[in-house]
């Protein structure tokens, strides 16, 4: 592998670090903004997040965007830390394989959208139900 070949990919991350530090410099500094007292990260609030993200990564922005900007954000939220990444984790999954513009199908953005919608829903679906299985207190 050649390391001009990861360039992208390093971009990506950096730029995914860069939003997430201004985030939580942004909740620091507006903390009334930003108040989550009295909140959960309950499974309910889990499967809406989960299907904006699926949703905002179907729509070509990467789940790693997509967390880096959610995880500071939840933070305040206090969440179990095997919920949180089941949560990142369940993105990451669905939205790589349902998004057109993940790059890896030799097939267009069109057939690609309109053959997997009903996959990402029924994954959506397995892990709202998955996380009301596992993580009710």
């Amino acid at each position: 592998m050649k390391l001009s070949s990861v360039g992208s990919q390093f971009a990506l991350f950096l730029a995914a670090g860069v939003f997430s530090a201004g985030i939580k410099s942004i909740i620091q500094v507006y903390p009334a903004l930003f108040s989550l007292q009295g909140s959960a990260l309950t499974p309910g609030r889990m499967s809406v997040i989960l299907a904006v993200m699926i949703i905002i990564g179907i729509a070509g922005v990467h789940p790693v965007v997509s967390i880096s900007i959610a995880g500071p954000l939840l933070l305040p939220l206090n969440p179990d830390p095997s919920r949180l990444g089941f949560l990142f984790l369940s993105c990451w999954a669905i939205s790589t394989a349902c998004s057109p513009l993940s790059g890896r199908y030799q097939v267009s953005p069109k057939v690609i959208l309109r053959s997997n919608w009903l996959y990402a829903a029924v994954m959506w679906a397995a892990a709202s139900t998955a996380c009301n299985l596992f993580f009710i207190h």
